[in-house]
């Protein structure tokens, strides 16, 4: 039996990464929307490989815990900005919860 982790557990470390990544990034930008194709090119600048339907879907996950909100378009093109408890969560002052593991205050 092998002790290193499965495909999973690398998938969803991985995606757990992408969302403190998007927190982060519209923390640095609060009340100012921000492009879900410029999210896009953040990832990539931070090495952090994502298709688009996984970052609708990791926004959407983030919208659902209202840590981000967005306009779309008539086009189905999105923006998202960061919400007061998204802050709070990207700023180490809420509670952590599962799915957004925060890496330690040093």
């Amino acid at each position: 039996m092998s002790n290193s982790p499965s495909f999973q557990e690398l998938e969803n470390a991985r995606l757990a990464q992408v969302r403190w990544y998007l927190l982060r990034t519209l923390n640095r930008y609060p009340g100012r929307p921000r492009a879900e194709s410029t999210l896009a090119f953040d990832l990539i600048e931070a090495q952090l490989s994502c298709t688009e339907s996984e970052l609708r879907g990791e926004l959407d996950y983030l919208e659902g815990l209202e840590y981000v909100e967005y306009e779309a378009d008539g086009l189905d093109r999105r923006t998202y900005k960061i919400t007061v408890p998204g802050r709070d969560y990207a700023s180490y002052v809420s509670k952590e919860i599962p799915g957004i593991p925060r890496p330690p205050v040093l």
